[in-house]
């Protein structure tokens, strides 16, 4: 149950992540760098909206899928922290509601029906809503980590104080680390893409391929990124998973200052090698695709293909960040003091291959759905003229 319910989380946190990035940079080109003028940008725009629409609604059904092993599973966790997590859960769903039903449908289906104002609008406030959804996330995992501003009475927790529950120490870096995997991920599957053979049924090679000039600033985005990634690991490895000491110190297998015991340290330095060494891949084809992507002649179509990495290095440096942090609870594995044998609950064991089963099935039909997104065009259907009722 515990796997599943890791597996679960995962996959949803990864969705999450993925489409943050992918739709702030769709709001900032369809704001700044505009597309209604250029066929090519158009088709490149609407491709990557339909590889955004099938991860934000992917998203969205992990979310509902997660929520309801966690509530199956761990029922007892919210008996005893349902007085925090209750109503932060309950803001997190109206705002996905509210996103999912307005702004992000207009986004979605709305080109062609709705004025361009209108529907730059509608992608920025899209883009709000998204962010809004994963800070919230981003707060509950925290405080999952450091209880602040709450306190166990009687075997509940009970709100103490509410801003050292928004704010405490460990927010800021938690959503640094998380913006930076949104960029990582989001720049790997974009340069990525295009390193992909374009010989897929159905697929239209001019319509998924970026920009030569946003093709060049998402590497040099990507590779700054990157760079700020070394720097804020060592501060997240300090202040987060350990109590002291470094990164080095980590790498190197140092683990006296790691409380979580030899099993949990070991696996924090197998996390630790395994960020280091997706992160000197990633630079390493940040370069290639700077160097070789963005023209590809046929002599350099090894080179080009090779990029192609990034979609699986990208999401893999933000996994492995988060597994990092997951691990950096120690002993606390679900809240506070409070273990998994604490809140774990015996009548989940019942349904445990049903989960199983839905799991399974939903992650397959997850795969299949992102790999053709990004091996064929998606664009939406434009409406005939004689339908479209706004300019």
């Amino acid at each position: 149950m515990q796997a599943q319910i890791a597996w679960a989380i995962s996959l949803f946190q990864a969705l999450m992540v993925l489409g943050l990035g992918l739709v702030w940079l769709l709001a900032v080109w369809q704001w700044l760098i505009g597309t209604t003028k250029q066929p090519t940008r158009l088709a490149a725009y609407e491709s990557w909206l339909g590889v955004f629409a099938v991860v934000a609604r992917a998203g969205f059904g992990f979310g509902l899928l997660t929520l309801v092993l966690v509530a199956v599973g761990w029922s007892t966790l919210f008996e005893r922290a349902g007085n925090v997590l209750g109503p932060l859960l309950l803001v997190l769903t109206a705002i996905a509601f509210l996103t999912k039903t307005t702004v992000f449908s207009v986004m979605i289906n709305g080109r062609g029906r709705v004025s361009e104002a209108i529907y730059s609008l509608s992608a920025l406030a899209t883009a709000f809503g998204y962010s809004l959804i994963v800070a919230g996330l981003v707060v509950i995992e925290t405080w999952l980590r450091d209880p602040a501003g709450a306190s166990l009475i009687d075997g509940r927790f009970q709100v103490i104080e509410l801003r050292p529950i928004f704010f405490n120490q460990q927010v800021g870096l938690q959503a640094l680390l998380t913006v930076l995997g949104a960029a990582l991920a989001t720049i790997g599957w974009m340069i990525g893409r295009q390193g992909l053979p374009s010989s897929a049924p159905g697929s239209d090679a001019k319509s998924v391929r970026l920009p030569a000039s946003i093709y060049r600033l998402l590497c040099g985005l990507g590779l700054l990124a990157a760079i700020i990634v070394i720097v804020a690991l060592d501060q997240m490895v300090a202040s987060l998973v350990l109590d002291h000491g470094s990164l080095m110190g980590l790498l190197s297998g140092n683990l006296l200052a790691e409380p979580a015991g030899l099993s949990t340290g070991f696996a924090m330095v197998v996390t630790a090698r395994l960020v280091a060494l997706l992160l000197l891949t990633y630079l390493v084809l940040i370069m290639v695709a700077w160097v070789y992507g963005a023209v590809a002649p046929s002599a350099q179509r090894m080179r080009k293909h090779l990029t192609a990495g990034l979609l699986l290095v990208g999401p893999g440096l933000w996994a492995g960040l988060w597994l990092l942090l997951y691990l950096g609870k120690g002993r606390d594995v679900v809240v506070g003091h409070l273990t998994f044998d604490d809140v774990a609950s015996a009548p989940s064991m019942s349904v445990l291959w049903v989960s199983a089963g839905l799991l399974a099935m939903a992650s397959v039909g997850l795969l299949v759905a992102l790999w053709q997104s990004l091996t064929q065009s998606l664009a939406p259907s434009p409406l005939p003229a004689s339908q479209q009722t706004l300019p």
